[in-house]
């Protein structure tokens, strides 16, 4: 389940836009919303606004973060990671933030790119509604949860920098907390 998406740098998209799927506070239609935890997570939703505003432009980072994903493995070292900047932001980064629930827990995961490398990543999962780290990395420097560094420490050298770290996690560890938010995309 979708909580929040944002991206920044993408396309039409210059500055950080956020789509949530957080209710407001707001009491009416209490039965079209999920509660989750602290959350009131609207079941539905609906994007509209002016032809040229952007709509199609934000469905489309949301399956261009999951291409990602699923596809960065494919890529050769060297490789240009395809990317479609914001036309006058071309030499700055391209960010996405995601926080999403499988399986009961909520998850928080995001990056942000050039051409040629992944220049951040993390994983956070909030287990008992607390936040807890994962993994983060900056550039080749990694930094992993107390319960997780043993086994995804061993896969820093597996992961180049046109990849995402926790696309390789996948192919390499049986970690559940590492399969679930990779399989929600």
């Amino acid at each position: 389940m979708l909580l929040e998406f944002s991206c920044s740098n993408y396309k039409a998209i210059k500055e950080k836009i956020v789509f949530s799927m957080v209710a407001g506070s707001d009491k009416s239609h209490q039965e079209e919303l999920y509660e989750f935890d602290d959350y009131r997570v609207s079941r539905i939703t609906s994007v509209y606004g002016a032809n040229g505003a952007g709509k199609s432009t934000l469905i489309d980072a949301v399956g261009y973060l999951g291409f990602l994903v699923r596809e960065c493995v494919k890529f050769q070292e060297g490789d240009k990671i395809p990317r479609t900047p914001h036309k006058l932001s071309a030499e700055k980064p391209t960010a996405f933030d995601i926080q999403f629930v499988v399986d009961g827990i909520r998850y928080a995961y995001g990056f942000s790119m050039n051409d040629v490398e992944f220049l951040d990543e993390y994983l956070y999962h909030f287990p008992s509604g607390r936040q807890a780290k994962i993994f983060e990395r900056e550039g080749t420097k990694f930094s992993y949860g107390i319960k997780y560094k043993k086994e995804l420490s061993q896969l820093e050298s597996k992961t180049k920098s046109n990849k995402l770290f926790l696309t390789t996690a996948e192919a390499w560890c049986s970690l559940k907390e590492i399969i679930h938010p990779f399989r929600f995309f």
